[in-house]
């Protein structure tokens, strides 16, 4: 329950939506895909069920806390079996077991629990003395063993967390042309293609999020990954789909930044004022390209702009 908490708190189990994931219709994307979608989107929404998993944790390893961290617990646990259940995430057993495991630690109280929800009465002190050895030194061993395996769980756990939230997570280095890109302009054996929604070959968006892999959405909307290599002293990329690793498109970049002036004479490309664009250049899949793309600004989507309003004239739901 605390890595779980862990993860959730310093943003590794839900990230948040992906390039690919922003631009994707709502209707394809899977149940499970919605759900973390949803949870990936608020780092607050995060904070709050990675600290409730966390205080659980915490709650049950000391006997006195430990009936009351099994309550929590077990509304934690359930909201997350709902979760599981209703969205087709295939972790519904270890969901469910977490969900049996609160109640059995629950069970030793359940005449005390009753009398106090239910019917008003008063309740007496539950037994919680530990079983204790004669000897006073195996005593102070076995506290020093709880306390040792207490620190061993909280330490190593926030260590493995932040290391991976430095390797993939939201403090990770961005990649090199890392942005979302619109395809401008698309030249495919010296013929420039209009941005038709039936073209099959034509690129929409071009996508970098993550190190080493692109997407590219093409005129229908499909995304295909790929990988993604570029040098950045040669200017030069190495990119492949991932089911097929032996044919690999040897492709020549430039990123740069261009205003009217060096626009004007070029066709297909949307004057603009002065904007960066990811020019690439030369055979992929059979054709020789050439592809003119304008970066836009990553969080201009409207999701990403709205933010917090303690006080809605009206109901922004759109």
């Amino acid at each position: 329950m605390i890595c779980y908490g862990l993860y959730k708190v310093i943003k590794l189990q839900f990230p948040a939506p992906s390039f690919s994931r922003l631009l994707e219709p709502v209707g394809k994307l899977s149940p499970m895909g919605l759900a973390w979608t949803y949870m990936g989107y608020s780092r607050g929404f995060n904070y709050f069920t990675g600290s409730a998993e966390i205080i659980t944790g915490l709650l049950l390893f000391f006997r006195k806390t430990s009936t009351l961290g099994a309550i929590v617990g077990l509304v934690v646990a359930v909201n997350i079996m709902a979760i599981n259940y209703c969205f087709d995430v295939p972790v519904k057993l270890l969901a469910t077991m977490l969900v049996v495991m609160c109640i059995f630690l629950m069970l030793r109280d359940t005449d005390r629990l009753i009398n106090f929800f239910f019917r008003n009465r008063d309740t007496l002190p539950s037994n919680l003395m530990p079983r204790r050895f004669n000897a006073r030194w195996k005593n102070t061993t076995l506290i020093v063993v709880k306390y040792a395996l207490i620190f061993y769980t909280l330490y190593f756990g926030v260590v493995d967390a932040l290391a991976r939230e430095k390797q993939y997570g939201s403090k990770a280095k961005k990649p090199p042309l890392y942005g979302i890109y619109n395809v401008e302009a698309f030249i495919k054996n010296k013929d420039t293609l209009k941005p038709l929604t039936t073209d099959t070959t034509r690129w929409r968006k071009f996508m970098i999020s993550r190190d080493g892999g692109a997407q590219i959405q093409m005129m229908d909307d499909s995304v295909s990954n790929y990988s993604f290599k570029p040098d950045l002293k040669k200017h030069t990329i190495v990119a492949y789909t991932y089911s097929d690793t032996t044919h690999k498109f040897h492709l020549i970049y430039n990123l740069t930044k261009l205003g009217l002036a060096e626009l004007k004479n070029f066709k297909g490309v949307k004057k603009t004022d002065t904007a960066t664009y990811l020019i690439i250049k030369g055979v992929w899949k059979k054709d020789s390209v050439e592809v003119w793309m304008r970066r836009l600004d990553p969080n201009g989507f409207p999701l990403l702009q709205r933010g917090f309003h303690w006080v809605n004239e009206a109901a922004y739901n759109k």
